[in-house]
């Protein structure tokens, strides 16, 4: 069934694409060590193929948004793609903009790879709204993730494990999937479709804040950012970055990137490191 739904997918954000005189969408790959990922920058499928070592981890990670309470959410593909700029081989900067309206730059990586055959890998983010409206914008940002660990799609669970934390795991081989993002208002877990479904009904949502833990089962589950961003200055951005971390049979000490990603000021150096030039 999810091959139908990726293949459904992919051809509507090409249509999309094609529709509104856009440039042809790309499909980014990022490596490092044991793994590899794609991220399409045209298409609700985001980043998908998380492969650490012969594993695909990831069917479909994306983020939507909503402008008031009234419109329906709609995911960031649908936007205007700006600027799509490669960072090494372990990131992609692309940049989605509504004009005169808004602006959403999601720095997809880093992308840190573990030891061959460790399991061990690390995908981090960080994503930053910008108010262009001239006035005081109700903002709400939704990230849906749909991990199939150790490459299968049923069998997992998945759990709030603390105010800005999700875990993820498969219960047959026990890797287990780490989520550490900045505080959320809202959450939900479900099975697939049924939070991609909500997400592309047409109508406005709010997550229901539940149910954790839930499975095995072939879980997906997504979050919730309310947001008011000021007409100018500071409170007119909001920076959100996560950290996505794997392991086989336990945790994974904190790495690089998730001390980074600590915060959103942090995120927001580790964008301006990113984009620095070598000397």
């Amino acid at each position: 069934m999810k091959k139908i739904v990726l293949i459904s997918i992919l051809l509507v954000g090409c249509l999309v694409f094609w529709g509104m005189g856009k440039a042809e969408a790309n499909i980014w790959t990022l490596t490092d060590g044991n793994s590899s990922v794609l991220v399409n920058d045209g298409s609700q499928m985001g980043v998908y193929n998380w492969t650490v070592d012969t594993h695909n981890n990831l069917y479909q990670m994306q983020f939507w948004y909503r402008v008031g309470n009234i419109n329906a959410e709609s995911s960031v593909n649908n936007l205007t793609l700006t600027s799509a700029t490669p960072i090494g081989t372990r990131a992609v900067d692309l940049l989605y903009t509504s004009p005169n309206l808004f602006s959403i730059d999601i720095v997809w990586g880093l992308l840190t790879g573990g030891s061959p055959g460790s399991s061990v890998s690390d995908l981090a983010d960080t994503v930053k709204v910008t108010n262009l409206s001239g006035g005081p914008l109700d903002f709400h940002l939704f990230k849906y993730a749909d991990y199939d660990l150790f490459g299968t799609p049923g069998g997992d669970v998945a759990l709030i494990s603390g105010p800005n934390a999700i875990e993820q795991f498969d219960s047959v081989s026990g890797l287990t999937l780490d989520t550490i993002v900045n505080q959320y208002n809202r959450w939900e877990i479900n099975t697939f479709p049924l939070l991609l479904n909500i997400l592309n009904d047409g109508v406005a949502t709010n997550l229901a804040n539940a149910t954790s833990p839930l499975g095995p089962a072939d879980v997906t589950w997504a979050l919730q950012w309310d947001l008011t961003l000021a007409s100018s200055g500071l409170g007119s951005q909001f920076i959100m970055s996560e950290d996505n971390r794997t392991s086989q049979g336990g945790k994974v000490p904190e790495p690089l990137s998730l001390i980074l990603l600590g915060s959103g000021l942090a995120g927001a150096g580790l964008y301006r490191r990113l984009r620095k030039p070598k000397g």
